[in-house]
């Protein structure tokens, strides 16, 4: 089981923060929809 790095998070979370959507930021930085739920 891999982990995201800190940057990683934090470019997810920036994104979310910005208004992207879930499917958006998923599509765009590969990261699960799952695992960006549970980042959230």
């Amino acid at each position: 089981m891999s982990r995201l790095s800190f940057p990683e998070q934090v470019r997810a979370i920036t994104l979310l923060a910005e208004g992207m959507s879930l499917r958006a930021v998923s599509r765009t930085t590969g990261i699960h929809r799952t695992t960006l739920m549970n980042l959230a």
